[in-house]
């Protein structure tokens, strides 16, 4: 299966170094794939996506969230992305999907959907 990446948009290139920071996060959770990464990777992307969202980058990240390959994404950059973004979801367009995606996959891998996305509903 082939690796797909975030890819920059018109919509994020105005955005500047934190989009292209946020989206080279996101593209190392994508190349690490379905093998977890550091904490302190994950940690770095959630400081990335909480500093686009407080710039008002709402559209990046609806964009992220949308391309995001949820069968090529460990467990853990699947929950980094979707818990990252709860406190500002009702700014984003794509998250309800992202979240139904997430918890589709993860039923897939026969996991405890239950017990991940607790309170996400």
């Amino acid at each position: 299966m082939a690796v797909v990446h975030v890819k920059s948009t018109p919509a994020t290139e105005g955005l500047g170094a934190d989009s292209t920071l946020l989206c080279n996060l996101i593209n190392a959770l994508v190349e690490a794939g379905l093998s977890s990464t550091h904490r302190t990777h994950r940690v770095q992307v959630l400081a990335a996506l909480q500093m686009s969202a407080r710039q008002g980058a709402h559209s990046q990240i609806d964009l992220i969230l949308g391309q995001a390959p949820v069968d090529q994404l460990a467990e853990t950059s699947l929950m980094t992305l979707l818990r990252g973004c709860f406190s500002f979801r009702s700014c984003l367009q794509e998250w309800i999907g992202f979240r139904d995606r997430v918890a589709e996959e993860l039923k897939n891998r026969g996991a405890d959907v239950g017990r991940l996305m607790i309170g996400l509903y």
